[in-house]
């Protein structure tokens, strides 16, 4: 969101970007934002169906006076879409995929998906997401995909960086290292994860899997790990601000995901020249290649991913090859200057329909 924004100042469309409160305090998105000389404001915290949820967004609206409202998760979409209908404000809906991950999630995902049918124009993250909003009845011409994108530096990864990553993590420099990056919950499939490096503790030894985040599935997965027998070659890491940057660690990111919209993760492995194991699910055979990039499994298979892992482990020339591979095409298919153009042309069209007059 941050990445597009910036890009966005450049092609005559001044962003505003609102979020809400933390129980921590102020997200950090705010803070980069503000940094950056983009104008910002935080929302108290509510749940979406409070009356007051909504009110903070109409005194919002009033305050900024905007052309367009975009909304960027269900809370945003369940507050904003009524809201802005009532102020005769055009939305656009950005579609980036679900968690599920408890009951009340599920509800609010639902009402999303019913709000997403209303709203002036969807952006999804991947080619697949919007297949499976059309599917629900989603006007195909009113749904454009901008994939995920990052900005990439001018160069691969360094073995100085590497060893930088290393020391971070508390990893020996000489090591065969697979990370996962991402939040420790049941729809990232960490699980099968670690099934898959229990069967590769004899056909190839000597490796250490980092799990780089946190969240609800962490004293389960370290309580797998422990009845595995793989607690001596499993890092569990914790979250941390700069994964990316960290990424620079590993041989191999492994992505064992059960679903995914476009995972920002893999861009900014590929950003690393690290290649890339992951799960054929969502938009993620879009940014993976088969045998160009990465390898590509079926989701919940431990016995696929391990053999996936374990062919990149005994190739360290085919790995780099792909990761330097993979930084080409994020470099030329998911740099954030090149897709903020495709962005910019849906709102402008929207903003069209309607908006405060300036």
């Amino acid at each position: 969101m941050l990445g597009f924004a910036r890009e966005l100042q450049h092609r005559e469309i001044q962003p505003f970007i609102a979020a809400w409160n933390l129980s921590s305090g102020v997200p950090d998105l705010l803070l980069k934002a503000a940094s950056c000389g983009i104008p910002c404001a935080s929302l108290p915290l509510r749940a979406p169906g409070d009356p007051r949820a909504f009110a903070d967004v109409a005194r919002l609206l009033f305050r900024v006076q905007p052309n367009l409202l975009a909304a960027h998760d269900y809370k945003a979409v369940i507050t904003g879409l009524p809201t802005a209908r009532l102020l005769r404000i055009p939305i656009v809906v950005h579609a980036r995929g679900r968690t599920s991950h408890t009951r009340r999630v599920q509800i609010y995902e639902a009402l999303e998906r019913t709000f997403t049918r209303y709203a002036d124009h969807v952006v999804t993250v991947s080619e697949a997401m919007r297949g499976e909003l059309i599917s629900i009845g989603v006007d195909p011409n009113r749904v454009t995909t901008v994939h995920n994108s990052i900005n990439p530096p001018a160069a691969p990864l360094t073995p100085l960086l590497k060893t930088a990553a290393r020391r971070r993590l508390g990893l020996p420099e000489n090591a065969l290292v697979v990370g996962s990056v991402g939040r420790l919950s049941p729809e990232k499939g960490h699980t099968y994860l670690l099934e898959a490096v229990a069967k590769l503790n004899g056909s190839a030894p000597g490796f250490v899997l980092v799990l780089m985040g946190d969240g609800p599935e962490k004293e389960n997965l370290s309580n797998l790990c422990s009845s595995l027998k793989i607690s001596d070659r499993v890092r569990l890491a914790g979250f941390a601000p700069d994964a990316g940057e960290l990424i620079a660690a590993f041989d191999i990111l492994a992505l064992p995901s059960l679903s995914e919209g476009l995972p920002n993760v893999v861009l900014e492995a590929y950003a690393k020249a690290v290649p890339v194991v992951a799960s054929a699910v969502g938009g993620v055979p879009e940014v993976v290649r088969h045998g160009e990039t990465g390898l590509l499994v079926a989701p919940k298979n431990p016995d696929a991913l391990a053999s996936a892992i374990a062919k990149l482990l005994a190739s360290p020339s085919e790995a780099q090859r792909m990761g330097r591979a993979g930084f080409e095409l994020v470099t030329n298919r998911f740099c954030t200057a090149k897709n903020a153009d495709k962005l910019a042309r849906v709102y402008a069209s929207v903003a069209k329909k309607g908006g405060f007059e300036r």
